[in-house]
């Protein structure tokens, strides 16, 4: 799973108010877009939100209006570099069915999301998300966003007489009582 992820290039055609392919190269750190209104500024924050994660803004596949009313195809592409710096490139296609690439090789939904979570994607791009989920998946999400600390790098920083009394306490991740 990537920890991060620059996004370097976004490719649209057929998306929203997109009809005609556009490329939108992005530089290091943060990128402006300005534009009128139905310019399409919003639009590219759903198309990345499409594209990574096959869902809208809030998660949802049902409410999922994503094709040009001119066209017949939509296509989004993200170009991005992950944590070691190398480039990769998520294509996602809805003509009559959905084709979905990783790399230039063909992948399912599932594996993409081992790649990118997509709970903790929507978190970070649009936090309301997490209203949206239920206690167990918004307990999972939070947890993946914590780091991973040792029992006995809890342990360390206790008193003697704290230790004593969790000396035997099993530190679960998913058990939390």
């Amino acid at each position: 799973m990537y920890k991060k992820m620059v996004l370097k290039e976004i490719v649209v055609e057929g998306f929203k108010g997109f009809k005609e392919k556009r490329v939108i190269y992005l530089t290091d750190g943060k990128n402006t877009i300005i534009g009128e209104n139905g310019e399409g500024k919003s639009s590219i924050g759903e198309l990345i939100c499409w594209v990574l994660t096959g869902k809208n803004l809030q998660g949802n596949t049902k409410e999922l209006n994503v094709l040009n009313k001119d066209s017949k195809s939509v296509m989004g592409k993200i170009v991005f570099l992950d944590e070691n710096g190398e480039t990769h490139e998520i294509e996602r296609k809805m003509t009559k069915t959905t084709t979905l690439k990783f790399d230039n090789k063909r992948i399912t939904q599932k594996n993409l999301e081992s790649l990118v979570n997509t709970d903790i994607f929507l978190l970070i791009f649009n936090p309301l998300h997490f209203l949206s989920l239920d206690a167990q998946s918004a307990r999972k999400s939070i947890y993946t966003l914590l780091p991973n600390i040792s029992k006995e790098d809890v342990m360390k920083r206790l008193s003697e007489k704290e230790r004593v009394i969790l000396a035997g306490e099993c530190f679960d991740i998913q058990d939390t009582n």
